[in-house]
């Protein structure tokens, strides 16, 4: 009865408790992740190079027409002269029969204001035109017709019989870009109507005669009633 009893177990002592299995990672090969990054890699560069190379669209010919070049201004025109003398044409010719005289349009445009002289088929002294009396017998002992062509400032022909018979002069000449003024007694006269401005011969401008601009320039002779040889 006196005995004490033992106590079941492990002798009195503490068991240990049963240590929870440790597991550690393994670690990843380098030789994977070597490939990883490879293929990461190669995606990213075949993504880039799709997002940045031209599409389908942009590889076709383009439908739309090439574009024209744009026109080039003309060229500038040449100012007109604000003193010109009198240039001589020395080979009029002559049509139907003597009344009708051409000169060449692209030499009276450069020179602006021409000369002619047209031999009479016969001698004149003095010719009646348009109420005045031209005296003919003052110019080359009246076996020429002096005629005058001008290029005006607005691009228009002006012809006539080349006198300022007050004065008696034949010649005559642009000034101040805009007049023609006689050489003898300095009558100005507007050049695009002949009408004149100052001078002690304005009413006396160069008579006009009908003219027809084509290839060349046609002065028409018959309202004088005379016919000329060239």
């Amino acid at each position: 009865m006196g005995k004490k009893k033992k106590r079941h177990g492990f002798g009195g002592q503490i068991p240990h408790s049963q240590s929870t299995p440790i597991y550690r990672r393994k670690r990843t090969p380098g030789w994977i992740k070597a490939l990883v990054a490879v293929l990461f890699i190669g995606v990213v560069g075949a993504v880039g190079v799709w997002q940045f190379s031209p599409k389908e669209s942009s590889l076709q010919p383009s439908l739309q027409p090439s574009p024209q070049p744009s026109p080039q201004p003309p060229p500038p025109q040449q100012a007109y002269p604000t003193y010109a003398s009198g240039v001589f044409y020395n080979n009029p010719t002559a049509t139907e029969g003597g009344t009708k005289i051409q000169l060449p349009y692209d030499f009276v445009k450069d020179k602006k204001i021409v000369f002619t002289d047209v031999k009479l088929a016969n001698k004149t002294n003095e010719l009646q035109y348009q109420g005045r009396s031209i005296p003919l017998s003052l110019y080359k002992n009246g076996n020429y017709l002096p005629l005058i062509a001008i290029h005006t400032p607005l691009g228009n022909i002006k012809a006539g019989i080349r006198t300022c018979e007050p004065c008696g002069s034949f010649s005559m000449h642009i000034g101040e870009g805009k007049y023609l003024i006689c050489d003898s007694c300095g009558t100005k006269w507007n050049l695009e109507t002949f009408k004149g401005v100052s001078g002690g011969c304005p009413q006396y401008p160069p008579p006009q005669l009908p003219t027809t601009i084509k290839d060349n320039i046609e002065i028409d002779l018959t309202t004088l009633g005379i016919a000329v040889i060239g």
